[in-house]
């Protein structure tokens, strides 16, 4: 992996904000792919189930409409609106990434946030790989740092949010 200038005292955000495509190994690159594919194929099945007409009829209420397309809808949706619909339908069947050593599903906590902000700001499929790395590779530290302290550990209250904000 390229070595990062950190530019500030926070290192943690200088990866964050500095990790490009070409900084992967093609390794990393290759298991970004994988992920991407078994998100979406999560996200896109729980699409179909009940769960996610829940979310978006919650969205509908709560949430002004946008102008995002979001996968199994004809509607359209804020970026809060879509994060928050597709969320519902990425953890849907349970089917989503899991990580033996947190004993949990990171990818489910973040895909839906990712997800909305690129279709948002329109980037490059490069740069969502990109994100979720990072934003895996910040959820999985957190979750290895926090397991000892949690009888049960869950990714949406301790290190999903963390991955969520890196990504």
């Amino acid at each position: 992996m390229a070595q990062i200038k950190y530019t500030t005292t926070y290192k943690l955000e200088d990866y964050v904000l500095n990790t490009k495509w070409e900084d992967l190994p093609a390794e990393v690159k290759s298991r970004a792919v994988d992920c991407g594919i078994d998100l979406m194929i999560a996200l896109i099945l729980g699409s179909k189930g009940e769960q996610f007409q829940c979310g978006k009829r919650l969205v509908k209420e709560w949430v002004k409409d946008g102008n995002l397309e979001i996968p199994g809808s004809k509607d359209r949706f804020s970026f809060m609106g879509a994060a928050f619909a597709m969320g519902h339908a990425s953890n849907s069947f349970d089917i989503d990434d899991g990580h033996n050593m947190i004993k949990g599903h990171p990818g489910t906590s973040f895909v839906a946030g990712i997800l909305a902000a690129g279709l948002e700001k329109d980037i490059s499929y490069r740069e969502y790989l990109t994100t979720l790395v990072v934003a895996y590779d910040v959820a999985v530290r957190i979750g290895l740092c926090t397991q000892d302290f949690y009888n049960f550990l869950h990714s949406t209250g301790t290190y999903g949010a963390v991955g969520t904000a890196a990504g």
